[in-house]
């Protein structure tokens, strides 16, 4: 399979956390939009970034789950540091760091890649979240033609 594209589902990805508790994304599947961060495990910027928003994630109804292929770093962070040491992860982006915002169903509706997700737009993808609480093709006459994901994916 190549890379994750619009209106594809992730699936479900299991990984160990920092303490070698597996956790999958399974877990959240129908209960809650997911913002994946793929770290590069170059420094810890990003994940510092996520951790100072997080509370507005969880508060717009969304977990965050940071995924490196580097072992997680040591640090107080909110969100779960999954360690991909297989690569599991590789076909949700082409670039690293990436962050993709999955609704509750795991289906992608939008991706920053390389230098756009170093740099996140915290309310951008806070609208994303909220964007996917909006989704319901069964809601009337006019679902065939609500947009349903980042077009410029």
């Amino acid at each position: 399979m190549g890379t994750l594209t619009p209106g594809m589902v992730a699936g479900s990805i299991r990984l160990p956390d920092r303490s070698g508790r597996l956790l999958s994304t399974w877990r959240f599947k129908g209960r809650q939009p997911l913002v994946l961060v793929l770290w590069d495990g170059a420094g810890t910027a990003l994940l510092d970034a996520f951790a100072g928003r997080y509370p507005d994630y969880r508060a717009a109804g969304a977990e965050v789950l940071a995924i490196a292929t580097t072992p997680p770093p040591e640090g107080d962070y909110p969100f779960p540091l999954l360690h991909d040491a297989e690569g599991v992860a590789a076909r949700l982006a082409e670039q690293r760091p990436a962050v993709l915002v999955l609704d509750e169903q795991g289906e992608l509706f939008h991706r920053k890649e390389g230098p756009e997700a170093a740099r996140p737009d915290h309310e951008d993808l806070l609208e994303w979240v909220r964007f996917t609480f909006l989704q319901c093709e069964e809601c009337g006459p006019h679902a065939e033609n609500w947009p349903r994901r980042d077009p410029g994916l």
